[in-house]
C-alpha cells in the first residue's frame, strides 16, 4: 500500500479507536477512508487490468449501522478510451483494501478481487 494510503488508514484506525467519538464520527470516517482507498486502489487495479481511468474513479461507501468498519463501496469512471467501468465492494475490516471487489469495463467482469494492491 503506497505510504499515503497507509498513513490514511493509520488515521482511520486510531480515530476509529478514540472513544470521544460517536458511533455516527466513527461511521463517516470509515466511509470516507474506505471511499478513497477504494478509489485509488481500484484505479491502479483497472489500469493493472489494461483499462487505466481517466482521471480518478467517482466513489460512494457506506458503512453498516451496526459495524462501522464494514462498508459498501460503488465506485464509477471512464477509462482513457472512454469505455465505462464500475468497482462495486464492500470492506470487511479496518484494513479499507480488503474485502471483496468486482471491476466492470463496459459491462463486462475484469477482475474479482479479495484485496485490491495486496
Amino acid at each position: 500500500m503506497p505510504r499515503t494510503l497507509a498513513a490514511i488508514t493509520a488515521f482511520a484506525i486510531a480515530a476509529l479507536a478514540l472513544t470521544d467519538c460517536t458511533s455516527e464520527q466513527r461511521r463517516a470516517i470509515s466511509q470516507a477512508v474506505v471511499r478513497n482507498v477504494v478509489a485509488v486502489e481500484g484505479a491502479k487495479e483497472f489500469k493493472d487490468h489494461g483499462f487505466p481511468i481517466q482521471d480518478h474513479l467517482a466513489c460512494k461507501a457506506t458503512a453498516s449501522p451496526t459495524n462501522e468498519t464494514h462498508v459498501a463501496v460503488s465506485c464509477t469512471g471512464t477509462t482513457t478510451q472512454r469505455q465505462s467501468v464500475t468497482l462495486v465492494g464492500t470492506s470487511n475490516g479496518l484494513t479499507a483494501n480488503h474485502g471483496l471487489f468486482v471491476g466492470t469495463v463496459d459491462g463486462q467482469q475484469v477482475f474479482a478481487k479479495a484485496c485490491l494492491d495486496c
